[in-house]
Parts: C-alpha cells; sequence; structure tokens
C-alpha cells in the first residue's frame, strides 16, 4: 500500500495501526480552528492600528507559574 494515494486520515488511520507514532500537519487554517488550540488560547487577538482585528500566535510553552504574555504589538510607521 503506498500511502501517498491514501487521504490524511486513512494513511494515519494505517499507521496508527502500524503502532507508527503519526499525526496531522496542521495549515494555518488548522490550527485557528482546532478546539485544542482554541481551548489553551493559542491564537491571540489585538487590535490592529486601523481597527481590524489581528491573530498572533501566543506564548508557548505556557507554564503554569509562568505562563508568559504579551505585553505590545508593533506599530508600523505610517506610509508616506
Amino acid at each position: 500500500m503506498a500511502l501517498h494515494t491514501l487521504s490524511i486520515d486513512e494513511a494515519l488511520a494505517v499507521l496508527n495501526a502500524a503502532d507508527v507514532p503519526a499525526g496531522r500537519i496542521y495549515s494555518v487554517a488548522d490550527m485557528f480552528t482546532d478546539p485544542q488550540y482554541i481551548a489553551r488560547q493559542m491564537i491571540q487577538h489585538f487590535p490592529w492600528q486601523d481597527g481590524r482585528d489581528i491573530a498572533l500566535p501566543n506564548i508557548t510553552p505556557k507554564l503554569s507559574e509562568t505562563p508568559g504574555e504579551t505585553r505590545y504589538t508593533l506599530v508600523w510607521p505610517a506610509t508616506r
């Protein structure tokens, strides 16, 4: 069986059945919709200078006693 001919889910099922550690490689879109990413607050939202919302990666790893934080976001200079 050639894994490259299978869907991601089919290939993962074959690998899991053979006790091969494997997992999906996420796209950025996958990260924004994954329940675990959402539950662990791995994406932070900040207001951009024009009022739009921007999403940035959160601090990793998150430690219980010193979880880290984003204190500021970069402000781009005005364009000429």
